[in-house]
């Protein structure tokens, strides 16, 4: 999905026309604009903007990422002071592409599972991608999963520019992730708990000054590092080392584990 999708309307009802609304906030205005009602166009763009109550929009299993993405754009990005739901109903979600949570403000966004598996059929594609989001945003109860093997690190889950975002109750260790996913933040600040990684790249990227606290029982296999790097800071709770468990801190990123100390 293109970014533009953050500026778009959504669709115009019947007896509103586009050329109507190029008219409105003009001086010179024909008959036809000048006895069309007002309150027509307030409440179209409060509709289109704003979420006035708390609302939940439910996914069903069998939806193409066409389906399930129009339902995403079609929801307010105003959230206001709201909470809007994204359900995914309980079972198997296949996707061959990326799903994309743009430009949300305000309130709170949630994106659940029933719990839900989201699997890609398609290697080396993201599953979710949220961009450019001021709500705070919970991601919970997901597996995620894929049917094909993947040959380039890819993001699973690629969380960018949001201001307070947190993962729970997650599972990735499709062993045909092939030690390529990962669950990527950048410029973010969150936490991550009651996870359960394997067979990852990197268990969680932590990049461009995020803040990531990673907390509460998460569970991290064999074959699974985290990345630190570019003004980030990972704060870790648990004493994850002694799971031979590493860490890999690069350049810039700073680490700190609850038993060991800074890293």
């Amino acid at each position: 999905m293109a970014q533009e999708a953050l500026f778009q309307f959504p669709p115009l009802p019947g007896d509103l026309q586009s050329t109507d609304l190029c008219y409105v906030s003009r001086d010179s205005l024909s008959p036809k604009e000048h006895n069309a009602p007002v309150s027509k166009y307030a409440t179209y763009f409060r509709n289109a903007f704003f979420l006035t109550a708390d609302k939940e929009v439910e996914i069903a299993t069998g939806l193409t990422v066409a389906q399930i993405q129009a339902l995403i754009d079609a929801q307010p990005k105003m959230l206001c002071d709201k909470t809007l739901t994204f359900t995914f109903k309980s079972g198997t979600h296949n996707i061959d592409s990326s799903l994309y949570f743009v430009g949300f403000c305000g309130g709170n966004l949630i994106i659940k599972g029933e719990p839900a598996i989201i699997n890609t059929s398609v290697a080396d594609i993201e599953s979710f991608v949220v961009l450019s989001c001021s709500s705070d945003v919970l991601i919970d109860n997901f597996t995620f999963s894929s049917s094909v093997s993947y040959t380039a690190t890819t993001n699973i889950l690629n969380i960018k520019n949001v201001n307070s975002v947190n993962l729970e109750n997650i599972t990735a260790t499709s062993a045909n992730f092939n030690n390529f996913g990962r669950f990527s933040f950048f410029t973010c600040q969150g936490g991550v708990s009651t996870c359960t990684f394997n067979n990852m790249d990197r268990a969680i990227a932590i990049f461009d000054s995020s803040f990531i606290r990673v907390f509460n029982t998460n569970s991290f296999s064999s074959n699974t590092t985290d990345i630190v790097s570019s003004g980030a800071i990972g704060i870790y709770s648990g004493d994850i080392l002694t799971d031979g468990y590493t860490y890999n801190k690069l350049a810039g990123g700073a680490l700190r584990d609850q038993a060991t100390g800074w890293l």
